[in-house]
């Protein structure tokens, strides 16, 4: 008995060590992502996209919403709040980005990046600690899977929208283990602020029979859409497929897609057909463990895009919390630790995220490392996610 009690602590002495060699190990590429921000901040401010979003409100507010993607307009809304601003790019979310961005226009525009940058790192660590299991270690090492990640400093000075997108999708996640899918599924219509980064999450929902789920997103994705092309009308709906269409096969976009792999021609729309089977196959098999879902949704969504900026791969980082959370086996924190070791790698070596995704996701369909007990079982729900769950956002969606 006392030689089995010394080889269990001495198994809990080992994995308390290695996950205080992770954290650590994060907490030094975190400093170096903090580095990153603070040295490119101040001289690149006016290169970040929420310059973008900012000048496509500021054009809503005072020459109507159906002209938010005139060009000339988007290039005369730079110079006025961004002074010394640099190259052009256009504004080519949809819609809702740009109302979400209007309280913002109350302030002048450098200094409106400072809440947004806020709101961003937020949304990142909120997440994480939602989703982390009990105790200071694990907490800090969800947050500093986050922190330490490479285009976690790419979305925050850029000032991407994609961690909020990936905070409506773990509270969905959440809220679907508790039994509440619709407004499971209206939070994931937060993807209107930019599709491409979870467009097959509903599609993974189908499949895995959140029926209630996928219809809110669907109704609620249809108002917003109602909305958006009633505030474009006709010809603003034309300059934006206009503006769209000089950038869709933009080679530098496309790196991060299976067009380098498949080709663009027939290839690819074979390519993202057996994605979008794999990734309705994972879902089927991922049913009643929302987690695998919805990871497997991202997984296919980033394989399918067409337009991908480095930026957008902060998403990635809601699987590979989703997945350890589910089914923390350690060949399988192993595999996670490669993918995001390859979503760091991602801004210079695209070929080895695409095949990490893939691989994934062929990993979530074959239902290889998962857990086979039913929902709710050998799942570990934090204090945290019962809070805003059940007392904040789950309660508010009741009224």
């Amino acid at each position: 008995m006392a030689d089995n009690l010394r080889r269990h602590l001495g198994e809990v002495d080992r994995k308390r060590i290695i996950k205080v060699a992770f954290v650590l190990g994060l907490a030094e590429l975190t400093s170096f992502n903090v580095y990153q921000v603070v040295s490119w901040v101040p001289r690149s401010l006016a290169q970040n996209d929420f310059r973008l979003y900012y000048g496509a409100a500021k054009v809503g507010l005072e020459s109507g919403w159906s002209r938010i993607y005139d060009p000339d307009l988007q290039r005369a809304a730079l110079p006025v709040g961004w002074s010394g601003s640099a190259e052009w790019f256009p504004y080519l979310n949809p819609p809702p980005l740009a109302w979400l961005v209007v309280p913002l226009t109350l302030l002048p525009a450098p200094v409106a990046y400072l809440p947004w940058v806020v709101l961003i790192t937020l949304c990142l660590m909120v997440s994480s600690q939602l989703l982390a299991p009990p105790g200071l270690l694990w907490r800090l090492l969800f947050g500093g899977v986050a922190a330490g990640f490479l285009p976690t400093f790419v979305a925050l000075v850029y000032g991407q929208p994609t961690p909020m997108i990936g905070l409506a999708l773990v509270v969905a996640c959440l809220l679907l283990e508790r039994g509440r899918p619709i407004p499971a599924g209206v939070l994931v219509a937060a993807l209107a602020l930019k599709p491409q980064v979870a467009i097959l999450v509903p599609i993974a929902l189908l499949a895995a029979r959140y029926g209630r789920a996928f219809s809110a997103w669907l109704v609620a994705s249809l108002v917003l859409a109602a909305i958006s092309l009633l505030s474009l009308n006709v010809e603003g709906v034309r300059a934006y497929l206009a503006l769209a269409a000089h950038f869709f096969g933009d080679p530098y976009f496309e790196r991060w897609s299976l067009i380098p792999w498949l080709g663009s021609g027939w290839g690819w729309y074979l390519g993202v057909l057996a994605v979008v089977a794999l990734t309705a196959i994972a879902g089927a098999r991922g049913r009643q463990r929302p987690g695998a879902v919805v990871a497997a949704g991202i997984l296919g969504s980033l394989l399918v895009n067409h337009y991908l900026t480095p930026a957008d791969f902060t998403i990635l980082l809601v699987p590979i919390w989703l997945l350890l959370r589910e089914s923390p086996r350690p060949w399988l924190i192993g595999w996670l630790a490669i993918l995001w070791v390859a979503g760091w790698f991602s801004l210079a070596d695209a070929p080895e995220i695409v095949a990490a995704e893939l691989a994934t996701l062929v990993l979530l369909a074959a239902k290889v490392g998962l857990g086979q007990t039913s929902a709710g079982e050998n799942r570990t729900v934090t204090p945290l996610s019962l809070g805003i769950v059940e007392g904040g956002i789950g309660a508010g969606h009741q009224s």
